[in-house]
């Protein structure tokens, strides 16, 4: 039997729920994290070849480590339900490598995590912000009763 989860996807949330609210964050917080890794193993990659085709020793490129921070530093915020500003400035970065992606036309397992990176932290931005108002959730009105 196929897999069936309800007519539920990874772009649709349920924002209505705290616990939906905070699996939104959480997931945009681990597809951060997916993006610093893939930018880490990006930047080892690209800096071996570069190291290995060229007669000239380059030093550490500053901004694939800056990238990596960023994200890490997104993620945390983002799986603890925080982290809108931090979160929407790496929903802008990713967005401007998946730009770049699509300019150059090479790379398109890149472009596909980059968009799909994009989607979660979109939705992840959403729930964060959901639970930044903290009101208006479906289960604030059940009460524990004893």
């Amino acid at each position: 039997m196929a897999f069936n989860d309800g007519g539920q996807r990874f772009w649709s949330i349920d924002l209505t729920t705290r616990a939906g609210a905070r699996g939104a964050a959480h997931t945009a917080g681990t597809a951060a994290f997916a993006y610093a890794v893939a930018t880490f193993f990006g930047a080892v990659v690209g800096s071996t070849i570069l190291q290995t085709s060229s007669s000239t020793h380059s030093s550490i490129n500053v901004v694939p480590i800056a990238l990596v921070t960023l994200a890490a530093f997104a993620g945390f915020r983002l799986q603890d339900g925080k982290g809108l500003v931090i979160g929407a400035v790496l929903a802008v970065v990713v967005l401007l490598d998946l730009l770049a992606h699509v300019l150059v036309l090479q790379g398109i397992p890149g472009m596909v995590l980059c968009a799909v990176v994009l989607v979660l932290l979109i939705q992840g931005l959403r729930g964060a912000a959901a639970l930044r108002r903290g009101t208006g959730f479906d289960d604030d009105d059940v009460g524990t009763f004893g």
